[in-house]
């Protein structure tokens, strides 16, 4: 999607890769500005709730507008991302699928295990509300700081064999690919019914899944992702 694509090169160098989504994306970068605003959002959507949480004072009306791209925006690419990097796991790994089919109660950990593996979003912005320190350094109240969910999901430090696919890790569960505390996403719900959805359906009727040519990753500042996995499906018997 365009407006995704613009979204999340938007974090970065302003380099000709930035300035070439920015252009592509024009049309939908506009359609949303248009789109977002109070009057045209559906009664009892996720638009209207943020406007009425305005209206309560809650939050303010230019937050509400900012909170509704924002979820538009992350809803997208990111789980598109999500679910293709899962399908590439299996066939990268198809003793794992193997498994999946003979213990299907592994779906949910499945998704999380392929999360940590290839996190949709590559990092995540915080800033330190007072002085501390982590690791033996210093960080003054007021810093900006830049936490990589990509390298949280492969440290060696919280995993066992992070470069290893294993759908039945016991804290698969436990990665920071959809971020944490009160800025952790807030449609991962939603990722997840549709990542368990889709695999469950799978499950039932793929043998196999296999890949049919050599995947290529997507170039973004901020998403992490494939511009293509060519993969086939064998059906099951």
């Amino acid at each position: 999607m365009k407006f995704g694509d613009a979204v999340f090169n938007a974090f970065g160098p302003q380099n000709e890769h930035h300035h070439a989504k920015m252009r592509s994306g024009a049309p939908a970068l506009a359609w949303v500005e248009e789109n977002m605003k109070r009057e045209l959002q559906s009664d009892g959507g996720i638009g209207w709730q943020l406007y009425a949480a305005a209206d309560e004072g809650v939050i303010s009306e230019t937050e509400a507008e900012q909170l509704l791209k924002a979820v538009f925006g992350a809803g997208f690419d990111t789980t598109i991302f999500g679910i293709s990097g899962m399908l590439r796991a299996f066939a990268d790994n198809p003793e794992q699928w193997q498994l999946l089919r003979a213990r299907p109660d592994l779906v949910e950990s499945a998704f999380e295990e392929a999360l940590r593996l290839y996190p949709p979003s590559r990092f995540g912005g915080r800033v330190a509300l007072r002085d501390t320190e982590l690791g033996g350094i210093t960080i003054p109240a007021g810093t900006k700081l830049l936490l990589m969910w990509l390298g949280a999901g492969r440290d060696p430090r919280k995993w066992t064999d992070p470069d290893q696919f294993r759908i039945d890790r016991h804290d698969a569960g436990s990665h920071l690919s959809f971020g944490f505390g009160i800025h952790t996403c807030a449609g991962q719900a939603v990722a997840r019914l549709e990542a368990k959805s889709l695999l469950s359906a799978l499950v039932d009727r793929v043998e196999r899944i296999e890949l049919t040519g050599e995947p290529r990753r997507a170039i973004n500042f901020q998403a992490f992702g494939h511009e293509s996995i060519p993969i086939r499906l064998v059906p099951a018997g």
